[in-house]
C-alpha cells in the first residue's frame, strides 16, 4: 500500500549535552533534579555533548522548538501539558536523562562524522494523541481501525550544507493490509543512521496523514537517547534502499524525472525518455521473477531479492551512461564496497541465449565467453584513480564445470579505487555484434558503500588472486610472498578453515556458497572473495 504523507519540513540550527563515550550522547547528569526538563535559557540557547550540538529556542510565551532534555516520567498524561515526557517513563534501559525533539530540531556537528544511529520512542503525549485522538487531531485508524495513517519522522543528513541523504523512521504506520500489524512505538528502537555517510549536520522533517489547514495534527515529537551510541546486536546495518517505497513488485526507473536519487552518501544518475518510455543509468526495484525470459523481466535480480533477503536493490541499465557521484568533500571519498548478482533478464540470456545474444560456451560449451563489470574511480580533478573488476559470468575454463554466472549477492571490495568524487561502471561482454554488446547490459547492486560483510578488507589490506575460482575442491593462492596463516570466513563471518598453506587448500568439505580468503604476511594482510561450487 502506497503511504500517503503530508509534510512539515523542520530545518534548524541545535544541540544537546552529554558525555561522550564511543562519541555517544546519553543525557545523563545534565539535570538538576529527577523529573524534570531544561529548555534552555538566555544563558544557554543549545546543549552540547562531544561533537554534537543541539538547540533549544524559547519564547517569552513559554513555547519552545528544537530539543530539550528531559527525565520527567510520566506516562499516563496524555495532553500537551506533558509534553516533555516519554512512553517509556525515562532513558534507554531505564536511565533518567534522555532529550526530546519538537517542531525543528536540528544536530550541529564540530567536524564531519559517520554517524551508528540513535535509540528513538514517541512522547507520551504524541502516543496517546496517536491511539486515542483528541480535540485537534484523529485517532490513528479512525473508528474502523482500517484508516491508512502513519507518522514519521525523517533525518536528513548534510555536509558543507549540501544533502548528502536521509533516513527514515516510523513512529506510528497503521497502512498494513491486516490490522493486527498496525503499531505506534513505544519502545526504544534503534534508528540506523549509518547510511547516511559522512554529514556535519542533521535536520529532521516530520510527515504525517493527519493534516489540516495548518499543517500536521499529529503533534510533532519524539525522544532518543544514545545518540551515536552502539548498535544492538541484532541490527545489521541496511544498504540505504530500504527507505524507497516502491509498493508491490515496484520499480523506480528516473520517469521522477530527477535525474536520479541519493543513498549511502552517493548520487546514482538515471536517464528517462518520456517520448519512448525508455531508460538507462540506475534504477530501483523489488521484482523477485528469476524465471522469465526477456526484457519484459528487466528489472529483476536473479538472486531473486536484495541482499540478505531484503526487498529493495539497484538495478542498472547499462545501455547509456552508469555514473555514481561522490561530491560531498572536496578531498574525496573512499567506498568501502558494494554486492553484486546478475540481473535475470542477462542471466538467462547467458545461460540459453535468445534471438540477438548467443548461449555462453555455445553449443560444444567450449567457447570462451564472459561478461564483466568495471568500477572505475576518479579523483576532484578527474583523473583516473584505478580500476576494480567483477566477472558476472566467465566460460574461460579448460573444465567446464568450472563455468559460471552468479547468482547469489557478492561482495565486491572498492576500496582499491582509494579517494574518489565519481564512480563509473563499464559492462563488457565476448558476445559482441555489429551495434556493440549483445549480452543484455543489465546489472543489480545492493549494499553500496557498506562495511565489508565480515570485516575481513580493513585500509590496508590488498587483493590477491585465487585460482580456480569458482572451485570444486581445492583453492590456490598466487602470491610471492612467505604467508605465515591463511584463514577462510563464510558470510556470516565464520572461521571455517585456518592453515598455513597456500598450494591446493581442500575445500571440498564446505557448503557450496560464496567465501571469503584471507592471508598473512609478514607486513600485509591479503584477501580474496571466491565462490564454493
Amino acid at each position: 500500500m502506497i503511504k500517503t504523507l503530508l509534510s512539515i519540513m523542520a530545518i534548524v540550527a541545535v544541540s544537546l549535552p552529554s558525555l561522550a563515550q564511543h562519541g555517544q550522547s546519553h543525557f545523563e547528569g545534565q539535570l538538576p533534579k529527577k523529573d524534570t526538563s531544561f529548555l534552555g535559557d538566555k544563558v544557554r540557547t543549545k546543549i552540547n555533548s562531544g561533537l554534537f550540538s543541539f538547540n533549544t529556542d524559547t519564547s517569552k510565551w513559554g513555547t519552545w522548538t528544537g530539543w530539550s532534555l528531559s527525565s520527567m516520567r510520566d506516562t499516563i498524561n496524555g495532553t500537551f501539558t506533558n509534553d516533555r515526557s516519554s512512553i517509556t517513563g525515562g532513558g534507554v534501559n531505564h536511565s533518567a536523562g534522555y532529550a526530546v525533539a519538537y517542531a525543528s530540531p536540528n544536530i550541529i556537528m564540530s567536524e564531519a562524522t559517520e554517524l551508528t544511529g540513535t535509540y528513538i520512542t514517541n512522547t507520551t503525549y504524541a502516543y496517546k494523541v496517536v491511539k486515542n485522538g483528541n480535540g485537534f487531531s484523529k485517532k490513528f485508524g479512525g473508528t474502523t481501525g482500517n484508516d491508512a495513517d502513519s507518522f514519521m519522522v525523517r533525518a536528513n543528513g548534510y555536509l558543507a550544507g549540501t544533502l548528502v541523504d536521509f533516513s527514515d523512521f516510523y513512529l506510528a504506520d497503521y497502512t498494513f493490509s491486516d490490522n493486527t500489524k498496525d503499531y505506534v512505538i513505544k519502545d526504544y528502537t534503534w534508528w540506523d543512521l549509518s547510511t547516511l555517510g559522512k554529514i556535519d549536520s542533521l535536520s529532521f522533517s516530520f510527515y504525517s496523514s493527519d493534516s489540516g489547514a495548518h499543517g500536521l495534527n499529529t503533534p510533532l515529537y519524539f525522544c532518543i537517547d544514545n545518540f551515536n551510541g552502539v548498535a544492538p546486536d541484532s541490527v545489521v546495518s541496511k544498504s540505504g534502499f530500504e527507505r524507497f517505497d516502491l509498493g508491490v513488485d515496484g520499480y523506480a526507473n528516473g520517469a521522477d524525472g530527477l535525474g536520479g536519487f541519493y543513498s549511502n552518501g552517493a548520487f546514482f544518475h538515471n536517464n528517462y525518455n518520456p517520448q519512448w518510455m525508455s531508460w538507462s543509468g540506475f534504477g530501483l526495484s523489488n521484482h523477485t521473477d528469476v524465471s522469465t525470459k526477456g526484457f519484459t523481466n528487466q528489472y529483476s535480480a536473479y538472486a531473486g531479492s536484495g541482499q540478505n533477503k531484503s526487498a529493495n536493490y539497484i538495478t542498472a541499465n547499462g545501455f547509456g551512461p552508469l555514473t555514481i557521484d561522490l561530491p560531498y568533500n572536496t578531498a574525496g571519498n573512499k567506498p568501502k564496497g558494494v554486492y553484486l548478482t546478475n540481473a535475470t533478464y542477462a542471466a538467462l540470456s547467458m545461460k540459453d541465449g535468445d534471438g540477438i545474444a548467443k548461449k555462453f560456451g555455445g553449443t560444444s560449451g567450449d567457447e570462451e565467453d564472459w561478461y564483466k563489470v568495471e568500477f572505475i574511480g576518479f579523483d576532484a580533478d578527474g583523473n583516473v584513480t584505478d580500476t576494480v573488476e567483477f566477472y558476472l559470468a566467465d566460460y574461460r575454463f579448460s573444465d567446464n564445470s568450472l563455468d559460471y554466472i552468479v547468482e547469489d549477492w557478492t561482495w565486491v571490495s572498492l576500496e582499491a579505487l582509494g579517494n574518489v568524487t565519481r564512480i563509473e561502471l563499464e559492462l563488457s561482454s565476448t558476445d559482441v555484434g555489429d551495434y556493440g554488446m549483445n549480452t543484455p547490459a543489465y546489472i543489480c547492486m545492493d549494499g553500496f558503500n557498506s562495511a565489508d560483510p565480515v570485516n575481513l578488507t580493513t585500509p590496508g589490506t590488498s587483493q590477491v588472486q585465487l585460482f580456480p575460482n569458482p572451485a570444486i575442491n581445492v583453492v590456490s593462492v598466487t602470491l610471492e610472498q612467505e604467508v605465515s596463516a591463511v584463514e577462510i570466513f563464510n558470510m556470516q563471518g565464520s572461521l571455517v578453515w585456518k592453515g598455513n598453506k597456500t598450494k591446493n587448500i581442500d575445500i571440498s568439505p564446505l557448503p557450496e556458497g560464496q567465501y571469503t580468503l584471507r592471508a598473512f604476511t609478514a607486513n600485509e594482510i591479503y584477501h580474496a572473495p571466491f565462490i564454493k561450487l
